[in-house]
Parts: structure tokens; C-alpha cells; sequence
């Protein structure tokens, strides 16, 4: 009998990370889940899904920006669940405002969390995944690292550094037998983008509101099926693949497309002196 394969899959108490969780459940993974110890991971660790008779469900607490608990965590997952097979990296913060309104603090906060966070637990992966030649790595980025978007001056940075490294390591870790996949999800309605749409200016509502909310569920499975079929950049539904090759062939107006929005809002646009 086939040994269970082990998926590793960190932010996996909410959000997507959660409905990723539950499908790798129903496809017979060995699940271990590394988020915050908080209530979201006392609750995971204490469901009695009807998937998990497939798979099996492990949980362990850490913070993915601090790098000596993301190794020990994974030490522990190993520990327990046997090699990784899979990485999915789903944790992050997100959260929205204009530039010079925002604490610093802030801008440092997103880039432990969902830079270093990412970095963290792929470092703790992959050494083992090459040494045996196999393994795959997703890191999750955000469609806000394809384009500029009004007010997402803390958020996008990071996710536009986790593009890069997705990109970076594709090319490295490929003649080592690693596949690595970054997914660009654009508005999914999670407990995360519900706090950050509390926070988010007029400009930033105007340029989300015409895109509407994925479902959680069905970002998930567009992520595994890209995944499945050896993607290395993947979208969760087809507009926004449209976008992204849209905006990849004419930045310009894309560009203007969204000045003309954050004018609709604002009335006027600064002028440079």
C-alpha cells in the first residue's frame, strides 16, 4: 500500500488556507496545519470533518514570522507526519489604507508576516525535497502583486516579493526535482479581506467593488487543480487570468483604467510639481 502523502499547509485554520485543508482531507492527505495558536486552531484541531476519514489532520501552533518557530514546527510535522510532499504557504495578514496615514509599524508587520512568513517555511522544506529529489511548493501571492492598487502600500509590497521569490526558486529548484507554483487570487471572501474592507479608503472599495468575492472553496480548488496539472503561475477563475494578460500586454491602460476609477472617487488627481 502507497505510503499517505504529507501536505504542510501554514495560515490552514481560515480563509483559504482552511478550504485547501479540508480538499487535500477529501484527496487522503496527511494534514498538518501551522498558524497561530488561537481559537481558529483550537477549533480546527477539535473538528470532526467527514473528510478526515480519508485523510488525517494534524495541528501545529506557531508564528510564521518568527523563523525559529516555523523550523520547529515543521521539525514536529515531520516528526509526525512523515516527509513533505507538499507545501502550501497560505498564512498572511491582510489590511488596507493610504500610505501616509498608515503607521510604520504596519508596513513592518506585513512584511514579517507575509514575506518572511512565506520564506520561513519553504526554507524548512525544501533542503529534504531536494536531497530526495521531489516535492512541490505553493506560495500564495495575491492579485495585488500583478498590479498597483490604491491603498495596498503595506499589503502589495510583500506579496510582489513573494512573486519574485516564487519565480526565483521555480527556476532553481527545478533541476533539483522540485516544482514550485505561485497562485494570484484576486477578492476571496475571507475573514481576512472582511477586516481589511472595514479599513480600506473610498478609492480602494471603488476599484474591488466592480470584481466581486470568491467563494473560499472554489479559490481552493482552482489552486489544487492548477497544482495538479503543473502550473507555475495560477488564477482562480478566469477573469482574473484575463486581467493578468491583459495587464501584462498593455500596463498603460491599465494604468489609466485605474486612474479614471480613483477619479471617480477623489475628483481631481494630484499633479506633479
Amino acid at each position: 500500500m502507497a505510503a499517505m502523502r504529507h501536505a504542510i499547509v501554514t495560515g490552514g485554520s481560515s480563509g483559504i488556507g482552511y478550504a485547501i485543508v479540508r480538499q487535500l482531507l477529501g484527496d487522503g492527505y496527511r494534514v498538518t496545519v501551522i498558524a497561530l495558536d488561537d481559537a481558529a486552531l483550537k477549533a480546527l484541531a477539535d473538528s470532526d470533518f467527514d473528510l478526515s476519514r480519508n485523510g488525517d489532520l494534524r495541528t501545529e501552533p506557531a508564528d510564521v514570522s518568527d523563523r525559529n518557530a516555523v523550523e520547529r514546527a515543521v521539525q514536529h510535522a515531520v516528526a509526525d507526519g512523515g516527509r513533505c510532499d507538499l507545501l502550501v504557504t497560505s498564512a498572511g495578514i491582510g489590511g488596507a489604507g493610504r500610505f501616509l496615514e498608515l503607521d510604520s509599524t504596519e508596513f513592518e508587520r506585513h512584511m514579517s508576516v507575509n514575506y518572511l512568513g512565506t520564506l520561513y517555511p519553504v526554507r524548512a522544506v525544501a533542503r529534504s525535497m531536494m536531497e530526495r529529489r521531489a516535492g512541490t511548493i505553493v506560495l500564495i501571492s495575491s492579485f495585488a502583486a500583478l498590479l498597483g492598487v490604491y491603498g495596498y502600500s503595506a499589503y502589495a509590497p510583500p506579496k510582489y516579493a513573494v512573486r519574485g521569490l516564487a519565480e526565483t526558486l521555480r527556476t532553481e529548484l527545478r533541476p533539483h526535482g522540485i516544482r514550485v507554483a505561485c497562485a494570484f487570487p484576486t477578492d476571496v471572501d475571507t475573514p481576512m479581506l472582511a477586516a481589511a474592507h472595514a479599513t480600506m479608503p473610498p478609492e480602494t472599495r471603488a476599484l474591488a467593488g466592480s470584481a466581486g468575492r470568491l467563494p473560499a472553496e472554489r479559490a481552493a480548488a482552482a489552486i489544487l487543480r492548477g497544482v495538479r496539472r503543473g502550473r507555475c503561475r495560477i488564477f482562480c477563475d478566469r477573469r482574473s487570468a484575463f486581467l493578468a494578460r491583459f495587464a501584462e500586454l498593455a500596463p498603460g491602460l491599465i494604468r489609466r483604467l485605474i486612474d479614471r476609477k480613483v477619479r471617480s472617487v477623489t475628483g481631481s488627481t494630484p499633479r506633479l510639481r
